[in-house]
């Protein structure tokens, strides 16, 4: 916009007849007076229920924005002294809290008896309620021992190295209360002028670190159950779809190919076969394994185009048989299987690389079978060096199992 103005206005100044009706055809704006164009572009009034936030506080806005509260300024009276951590009390020139009162004279007076406060309500206190630098000083040294020690817990999870031994400062700035009368203890069980207890903290030897691991699992041989229908095939590339479309005619079960290059959309083609052949029964995925050779140096541009392809596109085709897979399930069963190429572990053990973003398709199913419980579900992940032919067993294998299982996995190929 900035440039047309600008444009507009060098050919006025060069005298060109300019002709901007052509700009407002087919603008239906309001026209405004000019008298009125500064209140008609006022803002609309905010609703009598907002509210205005901002970073440190928040108000209705009919109420007045609040001034900033002025900074915190010690009493002339009071001059705050910093007491390291660990500093026994009997030996300090001031008392534990802090603050050195001055008398009449200018002179500092005697350290008065020390009051110890419940921790729940605040730390020693200069008996007229005024903040405690002793106790901030104190608070501040734990942080410090406690962000060391995270540290050093965290170093020792991610390398697997020796944890740093403790400082010594964060055992005598540790709190610790007795749990019989909830009073701080010190040495023999008598009250500490610190109101602490030296606790010695500890770092565990070892961290314990999770991680998932396959298991063997024994076939569970059963027999297929599906209703009276089609499945249709989303093929890959390396023949297994077409073994498998076989392996199905063989069992007495119609089974249709996907074609990947139909020019129309995926509710088309799956209209059309409806069409044809009857209703659909099962959906077996095997678009994932299209190119699986290329999956280790594949680029990072191309990931979108492959999600696209891959658990995009098996969303689109579950939504267009959302109602044919319900109604068979309920005539006899149906089933949906997508098959992965993660190494036949997904992901967890994989021996070689994989596409981790494979696991959309699984994560899918499982909402899928959480969904649709009558309908048979199965994820199933496989090297993507097997056979075709064994590719197509083991879906047949899975298919007609009885185990009360969504993932399943081959990751060797066992003849």
């Amino acid at each position: 916009m900035p440039h047309l103005l600008e444009v507009v206005g060098r050919l006025a100044i060069q005298g060109i007849e300019l002709k901007l009706d052509q700009l407002f055809v087919g603008r239906a704006g309001p026209k405004q007076a000019l008298s009125r164009l500064l209140e008609a572009s006022k803002p609309a009034p905010l609703a009598p229920t907002t509210w205005m936030i901002d970073g440190g506080h928040a108000r209705p806005a009919s109420e007045p924005r609040r001034l900033p509260e002025p900074p915190l300024e010690w009493p002339a009276h009071v001059q705050p002294t910093i007491v390291p951590v660990g500093t026994p009390a009997g030996n300090a020139a001031t008392p534990l809290n802090g603050f050195a009162p001055q008398n009449g004279n200018g002179r500092q007076a005697s350290p008065a008896p020390q009051q110890t406060r419940m921790p729940n309500g605040a730390g020693p206190d200069t008996g007229n309620g005024r903040f405690d630098a002793a106790v901030a000083t104190q608070f501040q040294g734990l942080m410090s021992r406690f962000l060391a020690t995270q540290r050093s817990v965290m170093g020792q999870y991610l390398a697997e190295s020796p944890a740093a031994p403790l400082p010594p400062a964060f055992e005598a700035a540790t709190p610790q209360l007795n749990g019989a009368t909830n009073q701080p203890s010190g040495a023999n069980g008598a009250p500490s002028p610190h109101g602490v207890q030296a606790a010695p903290a500890t770092i565990p030897a070892a961290i314990t670190r999770y991680s998932v691991q396959p298991q063997e699992a024994p076939p569970h041989p059963g027999q297929v159950r599906l209703a009276q229908g089609v499945v249709v095939i989303s093929a890959d590339d390396n023949g297994a779809a077409e073994i498998l479309q076989q392996r199905m005619h063989a069992l007495g079960q119609r089974a249709l190919l996907l074609d990947p290059a139909f020019p129309g959309e995926p509710e088309v083609q799956l209209a059309e076969l409806r069409q044809k052949h009857g209703p659909i029964v099962g959906l077996f995925y095997l678009a994932p394994l299209r190119n699986a050779a290329d999956l280790p140096t594949m680029p990072l541009n191309a990931w979108p185009a492959r999600l696209e392809a891959e658990t995009t596109g098996l969303y689109r085709l579950l939504r267009a048989l959302a109602a044919d897979l319900n109604t068979a399930a309920n005539n006899g069963g149906a089933a949906v299987m997508a098959v992965t190429a993660m190494g036949g572990t997904f992901g967890s053990a994989a021996a070689t690389a994989f596409l981790p973003l494979q696991a959309g398709v699984v994560g899918l199913l499982k909402s899928v079978a959480l969904e649709w419980p009558h309908v048979l579900v199965r994820a199933v992940d496989l090297e993507r060096q097997l056979a075709p032919q064994r590719i197509a067993e083991y879906v047949l294998a899975e298919l007609s199992s009885t185990a009360d299982r969504l993932r399943s996995g081959m990751w060797r190929d066992a003849a």
